[in-house]
């Protein structure tokens, strides 16, 4: 599933930019910034401050934030309609990713299974993981989430393992590549940038220096993890842990540690696993490697709230984006046309879903008509109208009106 919030903006009648008053708002909405460095400043403002930001770059009103079905599978497309299964309604920049939450726990309440989670920046990591990241892995779900450029590289680290970009690798991986994602965004005329390729190629090495999960999580959400050096199939050779000839491996192993490290850390040192605990990097961590081809597979389809959000807002369909339509104030009142709209959506979706799955099939009892294919058109040849004639001219005078006249 993906979660992501869009605004929803309040009614008001906009004064001339001579009067006093910028706009007749609704006191329990709040200032909606797009850009999110805006945000914080937006937040501290209300209806009355007299530095009131320009409309053009921000919206008084609320948010809805969505969760919204994506696929089984980032290679083809769902094969059952994707609609918005949970909800929650806030002010603009107020505890968004602590809304997103509740709306998930509602979806988990009522029994949905728990996969990936997709999320962009407003979630992961600007969130504390008390507040949303640990919360969400405790009801089931894996997150699949981007970085800010600023958070890049070396995030943190566990018994001396080193997470970089969500995931541990060994710690003696080189530095070109632990800061390659961070090198690849930088502008294009510094020359410590990296190109796309050279990007690509890095982030396949590095699967080589990655831990791997010996045993699934525990009930604590504990994760025992091995060592790449370590297990019957390793990926590198290290000279803290020799290979035993007899152990077999899927894979050769080219890469060899020549220089071990001088006071080897606890990963380093243990023969088998060590349990790595769920708070352990638990505010940048995800299970599939960022950026790799598999994570882009799966965090394409966060569009799926936006094309959701797309709907429920058209107005020709849900008309949500149109204040006009929604004449009256308060959070109540507009939090309960704002969920009216969105089941109507949703059995939008249900109904255009079976049109198509069952166009050339036997239609469902109650389903109702179904669209019928427009038969190809009749085309005609100019050689028909070759020998019509032409039409004779005829004066305005001698027009049967103007013979009347």
């Amino acid at each position: 599933m993906a979660v992501d919030a869009t605004p929803v903006e309040a009614f008001g009648r906009y004064h001339s930019p001579h009067s006093k008053g910028g706009i007749s708002a609704d006191p329990d909405a709040g200032w909606y910034a797009r850009n999110p460095d805006r945000r914080k400043a937006y937040s501290k403002l209300t209806s009355t401050s007299r530095k009131a930001p320009p409309l053009k770059t921000a919206i008084w009103g609320f948010e809805a934030t969505y969760v919204v079905q994506a696929t089984n599978d980032p290679t083809r497309p769902a094969d059952f309609p994707q609609l918005a299964i949970g909800m929650a309604f806030h002010r603009p920049g107020k505890k968004a990713a602590q809304e997103g939450l509740s709306a998930l726990r509602s979806v988990a309440g009522r029994g949905h299974p728990a996969g990936y989670i997709i999320t962009d920046r407003l979630y992961f990591p600007d969130a504390n993981a008390e507040r949303f990241q640990l919360p969400v892995r405790e009801l089931g779900y894996l997150p699949v989430h981007d970085y800010k450029d600023s958070d890049l590289g070396l995030q943190g680290g566990f018994a001396g393992a080193q997470l970089v970009d969500g995931t541990f690798y060994c710690p003696q991986m080189s530095e070109a590549l632990r800061n390659a994602t961070r090198n690849n965004v930088r502008r294009a005329d510094d020359p410590a940038r990296i190109d796309d390729e050279t990007h690509q190629n890095y982030i396949e090495r590095r699967r080589t220096f990655q831990f791997r999960p010996k045993e699934k999580p525990d009930k604590h959400g504990n994760t025992p993890m091995m060592c790449p050096a370590a297990g019957p199939n390793p990926t590198v050779n290290c000279p803290l842990k020799p290979r035993n000839d007899a152990a077999s491996t899927k894979v050769p192993v080219t890469i060899t540690i020549r220089k071990a490290p001088t006071d080897p850390p606890k990963v380093c040192t243990n023969k088998s696993s060590i349990s790595f605990p769920a708070e352990a990097g638990a505010k940048y961590w995800q299970p599939i490697p960022h950026k790799s081809e598999e994570w882009a597979r799966w965090y394409a389809h966060r569009n799926v709230v936006e094309a959701f959000n797309g709907d429920v807002k058209d107005d020709a369909r849900g008309g949500l984006g149109s204040k006009l339509r929604r004449r009256f104030r308060g959070y109540a009142a507009t939090y309960l046309i704002t969920a009216v709209l969105t089941a109507a959506t949703n059995l939008r979706r249900i109904t255009n879903f079976l049109h198509e799955k069952y166009q050339k099939h036997q239609v469902p009892s109650g389903l109702g008509p179904v669209r019928k294919t427009r038969p190809p058109r009749t085309k005609h040849s100019l050689k028909k109208w070759a020998d019509a004639g032409t039409i004779p001219y005829e004066p305005p005078h001698q027009h049967e009106r103007y013979q009347r006249e």
